[in-house]
């Protein structure tokens, strides 16, 4: 697993939904915070047509596609309706000193983290 740097929390504000690319890794991300303030972290990539699923919309806890509506649940990552049926990976948010980060499996795991605090830099999508 991997600790990595999404930005600071003041960016992530209750209702949103945003794009979160890490270079380095070839990872993105869609972070939703919920109108209560939960965060959610979960690829940013439909299963169904690979449309990004950033670009969607947050109802009543789901986060839907934006190509074709397919809804998926925020914290399973399950498919919740059709046209998708695949289940999307889910990360653990971890909020500290005022950033978050998510906790996520790498490819690269094994081979230990690439920067030296352990810590890999996102761009934000606005």
């Amino acid at each position: 697993m991997a600790k990595i740097l999404l930005g600071p929390i003041d960016q992530f504000t209750p209702g949103s939904l945003r794009r979160v690319e890490v270079s380095q890794r070839a990872l993105a991300f869609a972070v939703a915070v919920m109108p209560e303030g939960t965060i959610r972290v979960i690829d940013d990539l439909c299963t169904h047509a690979n449309a990004r699923l950033s670009d969607g919309w947050l109802e009543d806890g789901c986060l839907a596609c934006p190509w074709h509506g397919a809804q998926f649940d925020l914290e399973t990552g399950r498919a919740l309706s059709l046209p998708a049926t695949g289940r999307v990976p889910t990360h653990q948010p971890v909020v500290e000193d005022g950033f978050l980060y998510v906790e996520a499996a790498t490819d690269d795991d094994d081979r230990g983290p690439r920067s030296s605090e352990g810590l890999d830099e996102a761009h934000l999508d606005r």
